[in-house]
């Protein structure tokens, strides 16, 4: 795995020190600021930025008050030979990344290619199959090199007519990165000229595939994409919003379909603005929506209980919202996942008994007051049974581990998996529609403790 990463400024030819696309603001943030806490999110600690001379003392400024995860160093360098040797690493392969900062990919795709094995003495660059005509944006013709197998024979700068796309990512192990210092000090290419600081690495990987000496990794075209103009960072906002994953709790069929879609649309709706909004606001918001909800169906009659009913699925875009915008914008924090988990769950919790009090108001009926307890027992067993971080607790201490989502792998076990998702939402708003709460909230209280009954005959031993 990667130890330490280094980023290559590029240069530009209309008299600014910097490229202005290197600050442009993507979902919020800067685009170099993304790219450098993408890396610390990979695992990189070490992060270190490679610029001319000139543009040395702006480019400090600009990132003066960023702040890594603890034990994260940022620093820029101007020359090569100041760049500090590999940290002694306990992990087999301590390489060190080395990639330009004109390209957009994710921390999971850093992390990914951090983690590739590189051999001792080994050196790889990451590619994409271009052969099926799936090259990846911004990516040009004279990045193309040859394969055979896992090795790079040549770079094909000429015809462009490679097979594979360079994608701008390198690893090299640790005495590949000494043998790169030394064959600097050869060629004397010691201080970094105005041009591009990369100008040296390619005749050296050029170097590298004559010998037989340069791997290549493959990577999905398009998980990497050159940033260059105005339109390139648009697109990359698109990219990676459309690409953020859901909640690690799980999410239900609708819940990771028509509700993702809609709270990805509102995120690049306002997107240059979503750095100015917390997600622990947005999560807060949704639980005061839910509240809404759950008064409206205490009034306990049919448009009170419809209304609140046509609530539920944006309350499921709002909690779907706060965690793409905490995950994009790097502002996850355990406060923010135990309020988004445990605001849930209570929430849930209200939701049923407010239908039910709304039924015994509506019919005067105490049957609907008695469920209130086999509801309230039932919630509280299944939760027990599925609760993540009840889970992680067990797991760590030895004990018996209750049944997770993860565990609804395939097949009828899919079923279980939209019973404790968030997709019951729109069967208590047809249930509103069509004027049969009565009996949604008779058959909950029933099928949640024979649902808890089923999962803890499930429970088994780590």
């Amino acid at each position: 795995m990667a130890t330490q990463a280094l980023v290559l400024i590029p240069t530009t030819q209309r008299g600014q020190l910097l490229p202005p696309h290197l600050f442009a603001p993507i979902v919020g943030l800067p685009y170099l600021q993304r790219l450098i806490f993408s890396l610390w999110r990979a695992g990189i600690s070490r992060v270190g930025l490679l610029a001319p001379p000139a543009a040395r003392a702006q480019l400090e400024k600009r990132l003066a008050r960023m702040k890594g995860p603890a034990g994260a160093t940022l620093e820029v360098f101007s020359r090569w030979q100041d760049l500090p040797l590999p940290a002694p690493s306990n992990t087999e392969n301590g390489s060190i990344l080395v990639m330009a900062a004109d390209i957009l990919t994710t921390p999971a795709v850093l992390a990914e290619f951090s983690r590739s094995p590189v051999p001792e003495g080994g050196l790889a660059l990451a590619v994409a199959d271009c052969r099926a005509g799936a090259q990846p944006p911004g990516i040009q013709a004279a990045m193309r090199v040859s394969m055979e197998e896992n090795l790079i024979t040549s770079f094909d700068f000429a015809t462009g007519s490679g097979s594979h796309c360079v994608l701008g990512l390198a690893l090299f192990s640790q005495s590949a990165w000494r043998g790169w210092r030394s064959w600097l000090q050869n060629q004397g290419l010691a201080e970094v000229p105005d041009a591009a600081p990369n100008a040296a690495l390619f005749p050296y990987f050029v170097e590298q595939a004559r010998g037989n000496r340069l791997m290549g990794i493959e990577t999905e075209a398009g998980a990497v994409a050159s940033i260059q103009n105005d339109q390139d960072v648009k697109n990359a906002a698109f990219r990676l919003v459309m690409a953020t994953h859901g909640s690690p709790w799980g999410e239900g069929c609708l819940e990771s379909s028509v509700n993702r879609r809609l709270a990805r649309y509102i995120l690049l709706r306002l997107a240059d603005k979503a750095i100015l909004v917390h997600p622990n606001c947005i999560t807060v918001a949704d639980l005061l929506l839910g509240l809404v909800a759950v008064a409206g169906f205490l009034v306990g009659n049919y448009w009170a209980g419809l209304g609140a009913a046509l609530l539920l699925p944006w309350i499921i875009v709002l909690d779907t919202l706060d965690g793409l915008l905490a995950r994009l914008t790097f502002q996850e924090s355990p406060e923010g996942r135990l309020l988004d988990l445990y605001g849930d769950t209570i929430l849930n919790l209200l939701i049923f008994c407010g239908i039910a009090v709304g039924r015994y108001r509506a019919t005067g009926q105490a049957l609907f007051i008695l469920l209130l307890i086999p509801l309230t027992f039932g919630y509280a067993w299944c939760w027990r049974l599925t609760n993540p971080l009840q889970e992680r607790r067990r797991q760590t201490s030895g004990g018996l581990s209750p049944l997770s989502k993860k565990e609804f792998a395939s097949g009828p076990e899919k079923m279980l998996n939209e019973a404790v998702s968030r997709d019951y939402f729109y069967l208590i708003l047809l249930c509103a529609l069509f004027s049969v709460l009565d009996w949604f909230i008779i058959a909950t209280a029933i099928g949640i403790n024979l649902f808890g009954l089923f999962l803890s005959r499930r429970r088994r031993p780590d």
